[in-house]
C-alpha cells in the first residue's frame, strides 16, 4: 500500500480517522453484534492501542473464517465508507494475529483500554520516550512486546497484601521507582537509562506469578518472581548482549543484587545502586503521591 494522506500503515488509532484506508495489527478489546439479520449479521469490533480505541464493522463470515476472538491481536485493513448516516469504518480484510511472536513493532501496540491505571500508563510511555539509548529502548520493546507479558504488566498488582496491592499496581510501582531515578542529575546519561530500565522491569517476573484477578498463578505458588524476571527477560538480554555485554551484565547485576527486595540491606554503595535502593524503598514504604502524572501529562510521546 502506498503511504499517502489518504492511506497509511499502522497509524495510532487516535489518528486513524484522518485516513480513508489503513492497515495494522491491533488488540481486539471487544466484539459486539449490531445487526440481527441472520444472513447479513454485522459486528462492531473495538480496536485498541496505546492512544485509545476505534470501532470498525466486520461481517460475520470474516470473523468465522479466521476464528477471531476478543482479547487477541488481529491484522486488519480498514476503509472509511460514506453513508447516509455518516462515515463508517469497515474491515476490508481481517485475520488472526494471535500466533505472532510480538504484539507489534513498538510499545504503541500495548492497549490503553486494558490498563486499569491509564494515567500511569501514559507516564510510563513518557519515561520510555526519554530513554536516550536506542539499545535500551529496544530492550524494553523486546521484553514488553512478548504476547503473554505486555498486557499482564499493565494489569497485575505489585503484591497481593503489601504495597500496590491493586490492579495496575505493578505498573504504578515500576513507574514511581523509575520516575524517581530519572531525575537524579548526578547520573550520566547511560547510567540514567540503565537505572530507568532496571526500575521499570525489575518486577516483570510477577507477570508470571500474579494475575489481573489478584491471585497467584500455579507457578507463583512454587517460584519467587525475582527468579522469573531474568527468565522473562532472557531473550532480550541475549539480544542486548550481542550489542553491549556491559549493559546486559549491568541489568543482570542490578536485578540480582537485592536492591528491589522489600528489606534491602545491600552493601554496594555505588551511586547507581544507592539511587535505585532509595527509590524502591520510597515507593514501597511511603506509597508516594502521583504528582508525577502532572508532568507526564504535558509530555506525550510519539511513536515512529
Amino acid at each position: 500500500m502506498n503511504t499517502t494522506t489518504h492511506e497509511t500503515v499502522q497509524p495510532l488509532l487516535v489518528d486513524a480517522a484522518i485516513y480513508r484506508r489503513f492497515i495494522g495489527r491491533y488488540y481486539l478489546s471487544a466484539i459486539k453484534s449490531v445487526s440481527s439479520e441472520r444472513d447479513n449479521e454485522v459486528f462492531e469490533l473495538t480496536l485498541s492501542d496505546s492512544s485509545g480505541d476505534l470501532t470498525v464493522l466486520a461481517r460475520y463470515d470474516q470473523l468465522l473464517d479466521q476464528v477471531i476472538l476478543e482479547h487477541t491481536m488481529i491484522h486488519v485493513e480498514v476503509a472509511a465508507l460514506p453513508t447516509n448516516a455518516g462515515t463508517v469504518r469497515v474491515c476490508k480484510n481481517l485475520s488472526c494475529a494471535a500466533a505472532s511472536k510480538r504484539l507489534g513493532n513498538s510499545l504503541s501496540a500495548l492497549p490503553l483500554a486494558q490498563c486499569p491505571q491509564p494515567d500511569v500508563f501514559k507516564a510510563f510511555l513518557v519515561l520510555y520516550a526519554r530513554i536516550q539509548s536506542p539499545l535500551m529502548r529496544s530492550f524494553v520493546d523486546d521484553v514488553l512486546l512478548q504476547p503473554k507479558i505486555g498486557i499482564s504488566f499493565l494489569q497485575c498488582p505489585a503484591t497481593l497484601r503489601s504495597h500496590h496491592a491493586y490492579l495496575g499496581g505493578l505498573l504504578e510501582h515500576a513507574v514511581e521507582v523509575a520516575w524517581n531515578v530519572s531525575g537524579v542529575h548526578a547520573l550520566t546519561d547511560i547510567e540514567r537509562d540503565v537505572a530507568v530500565v532496571a526500575a521499570l522491569l525489575h518486577a516483570v517476573g510477577k507477570t508470571r506469578t500474579l494475575t489481573a484477578g489478584a491471585t497467584k498463578t500455579a507457578l507463583g505458588t512454587l517460584v519467587e518472581p525475582e527468579l522469573l524476571t531474568l527468565e522473562v527477560c532472557a531473550d532480550a538480554l541475549h539480544n542486548l548482549e550481542y550489542h553491549s555485554l556491559s549493559l546486559a551484565n549491568q541489568l543482570r547485576h542490578i536485578w540480582t543484587s537485592g536492591i528491589f527486595r522489600e528489606h534491602t540491606c545491600g552493601q554496594n554503595h555505588a551511586l547507581l545502586h544507592d539511587v535505585l535502593a532509595r527509590s524502591v524503598k520510597s515507593s514501597m514504604i511511603s506509597q508516594q503521591s502521583m504528582a508525577f502524572l502532572a508532568e507526564a501529562e504535558i509530555d506525550t510521546p510519539t511513536f515512529a
